[in-house]
């Protein structure tokens, strides 16, 4: 179940390595948001827990696959709703997976190391995932060892395309409901995909016209 290890990968049958990403996302800027947003030459995607589970779910641990089923998780979902549903998964596959990762690392006992001056110098890449997404993180570090220029293309940003088409071909189809309940399917399609952001940025501002 890729999370620490290996290279990201797409439903779409194609895969991301250190030294291309920044050809498959690009990141651009929206009049009406402060925040950037992320594109790929194959169209809008969404990173996460649902994406993860979709491209990974053969390799999900016995009791967290029982949950996925249990809970209407098949192999492949495109309801952003069930992100939910795949992070309460993920809960189950990776508490069994720290429980071997803390076993081998008491095996080893810890180790100190001294900070020291870095070795080598030049432009890093790292790629891992992070509870909400795939995370790309970039630097250029000179001879003596000072970060000269740092990018990252965060999971949120990348979802936020996602997030208003998801939005614009919802709501036409609940219009007919109460305002109230209007309000709260938007926002909990919201915080299906980004728990975080509608809270702290107030994402949603429903406005009945």
């Amino acid at each position: 179940y890729g999370a620490y290890e290996g290279e990201p990968q797409s439903s779409e049958k194609y895969s991301l390595k250190s030294d291309n990403y920044a050809k498959k996302i690009k990141e651009y800027i929206k009049p009406h948001s402060t925040a950037k947003h992320a594109r790929s030459p194959e169209g809008t995607f969404m990173v996460g827990a649902l994406a993860r589970v979709n491209n990974n779910f053969t390799g999900l641990r016995p009791r967290a696959k029982k949950a996925a089923k249990k809970l209407g998780l098949g192999p492949v979902s495109y309801n952003p709703f069930m992100n939910n549903p795949a992070q309460l998964v993920e809960c189950l596959h990776f508490t069994e997976e720290a429980v071997k990762i803390i076993e081998k690392l008491l095996a080893v006992g810890p180790a100190p190391e001294p900070v020291k001056r870095p070795k080598r110098f030049g432009r890093g890449i790292g790629i891992v995932e992070a509870p909400r997404g795939t995370l790309y993180h970039e630097y250029v570090i000179n001879r003596e060892g000072l970060i000269e220029e740092a990018d990252c293309i965060i999971p949120t940003a990348q979802n936020l395309r996602a997030v208003e088409e998801d939005l614009k071909n919802y709501v036409p189809t609940i219009l007919t409901r109460p305002r109230a309940e209007i309000t709260r399917l938007i926002e909990t399609l919201v915080r299906a995909y980004d728990p975080c952001i509608s809270c702290s940025t107030h994402l949603v501002e429903v406005d009945f016209v």
